[in-house]
């Protein structure tokens, strides 16, 4: 399972996953949202240098997939990104 935590394209999903995970971790907004969406499971933290963790957290996207969709759709989501480029259109 650690060599084919090696090939490029597991570490390319690997990497957007942090990204994601982070982005919605790190903001109160889109946390929130997250949240009203999914109140049983929570986004794991990245680790590095743990692939069986990293695994588990790609896992967990999969899960919350449904969720994640709607938190990114919720019109307090388009709120939040609009203030965060500085559109308050």
């Amino acid at each position: 399972m650690e060599n084919w935590g090696k090939a490029t394209w597991v570490k390319t999903i690997m990497k957007m996953e942090k990204v994601i995970v982070s982005f919605i971790q790190q903001h109160h907004a889109p946390l929130t949202i997250f949240c009203h969406y999914e109140t049983n499971l929570m986004l794991l933290k990245p680790i590095e240098m743990q692939f069986v963790t990293n695994f588990l957290m790609v896992e967990r996207l999969f899960k919350l997939k449904l969720a994640i969709e709607q938190t990114i759709v919720d019109p307090n989501w388009t709120i939040f990104v609009n203030t965060l480029h500085g559109n308050h259109h």
